[in-house]
């Protein structure tokens, strides 16, 4: 149910590994991702998240959400856990909230969604998460009021028609 299209031609990920080599970063443990911010206003299609909203926990009531032209258009808040995300959307006020702005690999061989800590949540390793709203930590020219994160448990990646990310198992 999900196919979701991402536009990265020209952006360059942005490696969190807890380490901060310069004054002013920021790459907080345990996340351990790698991140790239999409084309602004190019995603588009429908994602089910079935991972984690970041704030906000765990979902155990999976959920559509569907994007047009970079931003989300709807959300599937029929369950809790959707209408949590709704509800955690139209709280910040700020139409800017509903843009994405990154597309990120969680890398933590160890982390473990659920465990009660949100950075945890989408390191997991074979994860994705989409953030969206505030992006320019990530070379996005997108400002918003705050960052959310939406994390997919078992995502199957594509790039140029090559599958690099399947069961958890990264190739490439």
């Amino acid at each position: 149910r999900t196919d979701l299209k991402i536009d990265i031609r020209g952006r360059h990920a942005v490696p969190q590994n807890g380490i901060c080599h310069e004054p002013g970063t920021i790459s907080p443990p345990p996340c351990i991702e790698t991140a790239v911010s999409p084309v602004e206003f190019t995603t588009e299609g429908v994602i089910c998240i079935d991972g984690a909203i970041v704030p906000g926990g765990e979902v155990l009531d999976p959920f559509d959400i569907r994007f047009e032209k970079g931003r989300i258009v709807e959300v599937d808040a029929s369950g809790k856990d959707g209408l949590l995300l709704k509800k955690l959307l139209a709280s910040y006020d700020d139409e800017n909230i509903y843009a994405h702005v990154e597309l990120g690999f969680g890398l933590n061989p160890r982390a473990r969604i659920g465990r009660g800590v949100e950075l945890e949540d989408e390191g997991e390793f074979g994860t994705i998460h989409l953030g969206i709203g505030n992006g320019i930590t990530f070379g996005s020219s997108i400002r918003a009021s705050g960052h959310i994160d939406l994390v997919v448990r078992h995502p199957i990646v594509s790039v140029d028609g090559k599958v690099i990310l399947q069961d958890r198992q990264l190739s490439l």
